[in-house]
């Protein structure tokens, strides 16, 4: 089994990946109106929260250089593909077969990113997760999907 091995402490690599994602925030919300604090636009909000955010990851990556903490885990490929392509599957799945059968397909599909996962409690949760899908998106939003094909 292959393993990607990162060397350092998890939170740096947290506070890297937060200050990702509050950047990306903030570059996709940078074409909406901010307005002022009294009246305040689209942008306002989003750009508020990216910037804290921003600030918190900064923090944690400070944290994490001066603070000896706790050491990166090996990234496991085999769980994480299976559970990115499950994903996958969903998307090209539900507008053709269906609500219930693409989310069916992606527990399948990501039950094989584990060893230790039982084939019951796989389709116990597949049959779960699509009968509470199918009644909140479906009947309590009203959301027009197919649940079958």
């Amino acid at each position: 089994m292959r393993r990607l091995v990162l060397r350092g402490n998890v939170d740096v690599y947290s506070g890297l990946l937060l200050l990702a994602i509050s950047t990306l925030a903030l570059w996709l919300a940078s074409s909406l109106s901010l307005g002022d604090a009294t009246e305040m636009g689209p942008g306002y909000f989003p750009t508020v929260i990216s910037v804290v955010l921003g600030m918190i990851s900064v923090a944690i990556i400070v944290r994490g250089l001066i603070t000896p903490g706790q050491e990166v885990a090996p990234i496991e490929i085999r769980p994480l593909a299976a559970v990115i392509f499950s994903f996958v599957v969903f998307a090209l799945l539900l507008p053709r077969a269906g609500l219930v059968i693409a989310i069916g397909a992606q527990v399948a599909v990501a039950h094989f990113g584990s060893p230790e996962t039982k084939v019951q409690e796989s389709v116990l949760f597949a049959i779960g997760l699509a009968i509470f899908s199918a009644v909140l998106f479906i009947y309590v939003l009203g959301i027009p999907l197919s649940l079958f094909p």
